[in-house]
């Protein structure tokens, strides 16, 4: 019992560093729907999965990182889990699709190129 709940907070903890490595942002900014949160630092190399985006999953102005849904940056991005409790509808969703497709290559250099920062990343993206 004592290794399961060790292994339990050492994916607690990998979590909780995870999303200190993802910077935000605000829908006044991207003219989006929802709050995003973006991969600056290559976390997804670390955590070993594809590089995503995190949506907020509600419309709040205030950013919030609990119960964040991850959406892939590709030529057609999609919801990585089944079934997430979000207050968002098909039109919200589409509108951050519509960014991430847009932004993809920016979104892609913003998490893979150490030379490339948030900074660059907002004087260049896209906005619906």
């Amino acid at each position: 019992m004592e290794i399961y709940y060790y292994i339990k907070n050492q994916v607690a903890l990998q979590n909780t560093k995870c999303w200190q490595t993802y910077s935000s942002l605000r829908k006044k900014r991207t003219g989006l729907p929802v709050n995003i949160y973006v991969d600056d630092s290559g976390t997804w190399k670390k955590m070993r999965h594809a590089n995503r985006i995190k949506i907020q999953c509600n419309k709040g102005d205030h950013p919030n990182a609990h119960g964040m849904i991850p959406m892939s940056i590709d030529d057609n991005p999609r919801i990585l889990v089944d079934n997430p409790k979000m207050e968002l509808s098909a039109a919200d969703i589409n509108a951050v699709k519509k960014f991430v497709i847009a932004n993809k290559d920016l979104l892609i250099r913003l998490g893979s190129d150490d030379n490339f920062d948030i900074v660059d990343f907002t004087g260049a993206m896209v906005l619906p």
